[in-house]
């Protein structure tokens, strides 16, 4: 149940800090609980099934899939419950209204800019699950969007999206041929 309490938060993109928070117990006890030290309490395992929304028989015995299949599912629900902006479900809605062929190129993409040595320092805090509690508070995490991010549409943060992947792609081919040209001279 551990191994199942610690995927969950993982595949909620949470940290420790953040998953404790909403479970009302300590960042200790989720590290806790994670590493097998203890064991989760029947009062854990029904503030998780309400607060995620998991399936119980999943928690306890992993049959079944991890979240309750509500018959009316709304992802405007789930992203407000997630403490999504108005941006970014704005963004999740855009994406999906592309077909499977565009969404799949749009996250390449996204990825690709993510992976770049010039942001992923900046998104790495939100990228690692692996981080240990101390890294997780001393890492500054920003809590809304950024001001200049904010009125934004969807196609104008996809098109900044392309023009920092030309950026990118360009600065990586000139370090590629000076680190080429030095080791020719």
């Amino acid at each position: 149940m551990n191994l199942r309490f610690k995927k969950l938060r993982k595949s909620l993109n949470l940290n420790q800090t953040e998953f404790g928070e909403k479970l009302g117990i300590t960042t200790t006890a989720v590290s806790k609980i994670e590493k097998k030290t203890n064991n989760l309490t029947e009062q854990n395992i029904k503030a998780i099934c309400r607060e995620f929304n998991v399936n119980e028989e999943w928690l306890r015995t992993g049959n079944g899939e991890m979240f309750k299949q509500e018959k009316n599912y709304s992802l405007d629900e789930f992203l407000k419950k997630q403490e999504a902006t108005k941006l970014e479900i704005e963004i999740v809605k855009m994406i999906f209204s592309f077909d499977k062929n565009t969404r799949g190129e749009l996250i390449s993409k996204l990825k690709k800019i993510f992976q770049s040595e010039n942001i992923s320092n900046e998104f790495s805090s939100h990228q690692s699950t692996e981080n240990t509690d101390e890294e997780l508070s001393a890492a500054e995490e920003p809590e809304t969007v950024p001001p200049e991010y904010e009125n934004m549409s969807v196609e104008e943060l996809l098109n900044q999206s392309n023009i920092i992947e030309n950026l990118l792609e360009k600065k990586q081919k000139e370090e590629l041929l000076a680190l080429r040209n030095t080791k020719n001279a």
